[in-house]
């Protein structure tokens, strides 16, 4: 729904209430639409609004500017739902060097390292593919065979947490095999597409150490290019299988490759991630150890390459249509994630309750302090006037008797200085318990009501990212199992099979 005013904007999500606050300080709904997500925060909590109204606000924002973004990008497609292959190589190819900082996605901080790191595993049959990713998650995940056929068929979504990080692993069938139909080749690499999007932060090309580098896969990775384009080459990780043929040998991988075919060099000379070897048959802290140095080199590249995943047209286009059952799942579920955040909320706002109770119990402990402390100073006042008085008096009586005087003289003086020394004592105590007393007071009255809209804040914007998280998850496992017969109709075909599932 397109929204003409503040005014239409604030009715229709049920905060008619607070039209004044946004007349009164002159926001206006272009206003509110152009501030960076920090700003809006900012400005919603300065002019007094609740935390439920402001998360309201702010949801139904980002919900209008996916939809304009989405209806942005949709006219500006004029491509056909089906790509030729041929065409899109040849047209990648001229214009990579071009729009190569068009054709990467970028992350939200260009030179950061993702949360979620998809890696696509290709390779030709019975390379090790399987057996690698398995490695990789630490588990069984895909089938995988002693004999020289392909366990995968179709490509295969895996994922797991490895060193706290989410690692999502797509497994190939025949991408990289010649003998395959340009048709199963296509389904298999739009599956492929839909299943990484919006794109991968590494390609690992599997060869097996132990076998020849062959015509055959020169051909395949022509085969490959063909349909991705020359500037996946910054995005690929050679990687060996068979570590233990080297390490038998007391050879280096860069001796390997060093003595290995010229069109194997030149390949790895291309690839951004260069080369690496893994041993798949070790076991716990050495296999750990591997995983962990490839997932360094990945994480390396994916530095290299300004933080950003590959793209191209067809990752584009297949990344719009799944925004479009995101943005629809976002909406259907919108009540859902309202009552869910709620409890969220409730716990937070209940745990600094808690806080500020115990607060108010250990100010009250401070405020008694403070008056034993004042009832001390009273009584010590009182005494030094009364020392004061005395040496006052024994001054004035000073006659035969002065020698015994003057000693009782000395001795009052010296209670003087003591008595003055604990009142310097306590005015300091009283002065810092007064202190104590005032922070405690402003932590119970400010800092806890803070301190608790940033933790429901922050608590919201974890709570999205993982419903988001979910949502593309959901839609990931019924691109791997969908249909070939639903792959052969495209993508807006699948999309519109996909909107009827989610919508039921």
């Amino acid at each position: 729904m397109e929204y003409e005013t503040i005014k239409q904007f604030l009715e229709d999500i049920g905060c008619e209430r607070h039209i004044n606050l946004f007349i009164e300080n002159e926001i206006g709904l272009e206003l509110l639409k152009s501030l960076s997500e920090k700003n809006l925060k900012e400005i919603l909590k300065e002019i007094g609004l609740t935390v439920g109204i402001r998360m309201k606000i702010q949801q139904t924002l980002d919900d209008m500017k996916t939809k304009e973004k989405t209806s942005s990008q949709a006219a500006q497609n004029t491509c056909s739902s089906h790509f030729v292959p041929g065409r899109e190589a040849k047209s990648q190819s001229m214009e990579s060097e071009k729009t190569s900082a068009d054709d990467s996605c970028s992350m939200p901080d260009s030179r950061s390292i993702p949360q979620e790191v998809r890696i696509v595993l290709i390779g030709k049959t019975g390379c090790g593919k399987s057996t690698t990713g398995n490695s990789i998650l630490k588990t069984i995940n895909f089938e995988t065979s002693v004999l020289a056929g392909s366990c995968t068929q179709i490509c295969t979504l895996r994922e797991g947490v490895i060193f706290d990080k989410k690692v999502v692993l797509i497994d190939t069938p025949g991408i990289f095999d010649t003998k395959e139909s340009n048709d199963e080749i296509q389904q298999e690499i739009l599956r492929c597409i839909q299943l990484s999007s919006p794109g991968p932060h590494a390609f690992i090309f599997v060869l097996n150490i132990a076998t020849r580098f062959t015509e055959e896969e020169r051909k395949s990775i022509q085969h490959f290019i063909k349909y991705f384009g020359e500037d996946i080459y910054r995005y690929i990780i050679v990687l060996f299988t068979r570590k233990n043929d080297l390490d038998r040998h007391n050879l280096s991988l860069e001796k390997y490759i060093e003595k290995s075919d010229e069109n194997l060099k030149s390949f790895i000379a291309k690839c951004g991630g260069g080369a690496f070897a893994i041993e798949n048959t070790l076991e716990g802290g050495k296999m750990d150890e591997q995983v962990q140095e490839l997932l360094n080199r990945i994480s390396q590249n994916v530095k290299n390459n300004r933080g950003e995943c590959y793209t191209n047209d067809m990752y584009k286009k297949a990344e719009r249509e799944i925004n479009k059952i995101e943005s629809m799942k976002w909406q259907e579920n919108m009540k859902t994630r309202e009552r869910e955040f709620q409890i969220i909320q409730e716990k937070i706002v209940e745990k600094y309750q808690q806080k500020a109770d115990k607060e108010r119990e250990k100010l009250e402990r401070i405020r008694d302090q403070i008056r034993e402390q004042l009832e001390k100073q009273k009584m010590n006042t009182d005494r030094i006037v009364a020392l004061k008085n005395k040496i006052e008096k024994l001054k004035h009586e000073l006659k035969d008797s002065q020698s015994d005087t003057n000693e009782h003289l000395d001795e009052l003086r010296k209670q003087l200085v003591e008595e003055e020394a604990e009142e310097s004592k306590l005015s300091q105590k009283i002065k810092e318990l007064k202190k104590t007393r005032d922070e405690s007071a402003e932590r119970i009255k400010t800092k806890f009501h803070e301190m608790c809209d940033d933790e429901i804040d922050k608590a919201y914007e974890h709570y999205t990212e993982q419903q988001k998280a979910k949502y593309r998850d959901e839609i990931r496992k019924v691109f791997a199992f969908w249909p070939v017969e639903m792959l052969k109709q495209g993508i807006k075909k699948g999309i519109e099979f996909l909107s009827d599932i989610f919508s039921k």
